[in-house]
């Protein structure tokens, strides 16, 4: 499966290579929410540019057993449950 995903494909628009960009680089071509569901692990972008014309191309690949889920706000899957932190313990004479 990785090497699918590395192969270069043909530019549509010049058919010049578009070899994939790495994950620093990728960045830069995906708005912040992007990104976002990157570092929660839902879901990977991989951006591929044309070395001729700088087209580019974004494909996205889902993990399909993530928790993660898709945020009412922003509608980036984003939305992780997070586990209740205990304030306060409780005792026999208060429930904390």
């Amino acid at each position: 499966m990785h090497q699918l995903r590395a192969a270069p494909y043909a530019c549509p628009s010049c058919s010049g290579a578009m070899p994939r960009l790495d994950e620093k680089q990728n960045d830069a071509f995906l708005e912040p929410g992007k990104v976002a569901e990157e570092q929660t692990k839902a879901i990977d972008y991989d951006v591929f540019q044309c070395q001729q014309c700088q087209q580019t191309l974004i494909l996205d690949f889902q993990n399909l057993g993530t928790k993660v889920k898709r945020c009412p706000q922003c509608q980036f899957r984003t939305l992780e449950a997070q586990e209740p932190t205990v304030k306060l313990a409780a005792t026999t004479s208060t429930t904390g």
